[in-house]
């Protein structure tokens, strides 16, 4: 045989080879896809296990997303550990690209986030946001870093980050932390601090009724009782849904100055005119009721149920007035009836975790969401 029939004899040898590899890897790839497809549908149809044991199988190959959807499995079905011993392990693996590398480091500051290892987190999730990347590569990793950075109570870091993911545009979220950074600079005494993230607050949302509160707060350090009297009057009956939350604050800073008197007296004069919104005539009777003035608070409650007879807070405090002082049962039994049901009236949930929100708040006490619903009724 000549050199070249030899040499044709290897070309052709070397590209059949290499055909067949070529074959061998579309074979295995598309029995992986399958595979990681079995894997999904086991997981839509509600069985988690199955859909663990088949994506194992899957990772076993080398499959990097079948190792990412264990993670994502391991986390949703709280088994923590798992998780956060998968993306480590990935983490160690050779030849990582970039977005990779990235992606790793992101699901794993959201293992210790849900662990609530906050510090593990947060070192973590610097080290993510620190990659090579787009701004929109980098996002899921910098809003992972804000929410643990807020569970930390690092209410300032966090709020600095929202503004960086907000891009400049307006972010109802921003305008929350910047307040809450707000009131946790004037709870330390520190109102120059204070009074600057309610500006950023501002800024982030002008229309934050959050934001509007915590100037009102911190400003209220400067200003005359009266004047942050009035602030706060007006921007509970101009927001129905969080009055509750600016009056009982309202409250604790008048009777901090012994001035509750002036309070009422200022509510007593608005109901003169006519201009008790829902929210602030409850806190009118609330306060003769403190007082013992029970009289006066159940005239004030039957007059605001004349108006609003929707109003479900009022309700519940005239019930319990009447309960107390034992003249519920000189009511119509139908009456007695409808109080009574009250007591056992199913509380509002928050939107996101569906917990029961009992306490006026901003944020939701079981998730942390901000902006959950109400828990302020027939406002």
């Amino acid at each position: 045989m000549s050199w070249l029939g030899a040499l044709a004899v290897l070309i052709v040898t070397a590209l059949g080879a290499w055909l067949l590899s070529q074959a061998l890897g579309r074979l295995a790839h598309m029995r992986a896809m399958e595979a990681s497809l079995e894997g999904f549908s086991y997981l839509l149809s509600g069985d988690p296990d199955r859909a663990i044991a088949v994506l194992t199988k899957v990772a076993a190959t080398g499959n990097l997303e079948a190792y990412f959807a264990l993670g994502s499995l391991f986390r949703r079905k709280g088994e923590l550990e798992r998780a956060i011993q998968l993306h480590r392990n990935i983490l160690k693996a050779p030849a990582l690209s970039p977005p990779q590398r990235l992606r790793a480091l992101t699901e794993l500051g959201r293992d210790f986030r849900q662990a609530q290892l906050w510090v593990e987190a947060i070192e973590v999730l610097r080290q993510a946001v620190a990659q090579p990347g787009s701004e929109l590569e980098l996002r899921a990793a910098w809003e992972e870093l804000r929410d643990g950075l807020l569970a930390a109570g690092e209410l300032q870091a966090a709020a600095e980050i929202q503004d960086r993911v907000a891009g400049g545009k307006t972010n109802a979220l921003g305008a929350h932390l910047w307040a809450e950074a707000a009131m946790a600079a004037l709870a330390a005494g520190d109102t120059a601090s204070a009074l600057a993230a309610a500006g950023r607050s501002e800024r982030a949302d002008p229309d934050s009724i959050h934001g509007q509160f915590a100037q009102i707060a911190a400003l209220s350090v400067q200003r005359d009782i009266v004047e942050t009297r009035q602030s706060a009057i007006d921007l509970a009956e101009r927001s129905p849904q969080t009055a509750e939350v600016v009056l009982a604050w309202l409250v604790q800073l008048e009777s901090r100055a012994g001035t509750l008197p002036q309070l009422e007296a200022a509510l007593d004069e608005r109901a003169r005119r006519g201009l008790l919104a829902p929210q602030t005539a409850l806190l009118r009777a609330q306060i003769a009721r403190d007082r013992l003035d029970t009289e006066a608070a159940v005239t004030q409650l039957q007059e605001l149920l004349v108006r609003r007879p929707d109003f479900l807070p009022a309700r519940q405090t005239l019930n319990e007035i009447l309960l107390n002082t034992g003249r519920l049962a000189a009511m119509p039994e139908q009456v007695r009836a409808l109080l009574s049901a009250l007591d056992v009236a199913a509380p509002p949930r928050c939107q996101r975790c569906q917990s029961p929100i009992r306490e006026p708040s901003w944020r939701c006490p079981a998730c942390g969401a901000f902006d959950f619903e109400s828990p302020l009724k027939g406002g």
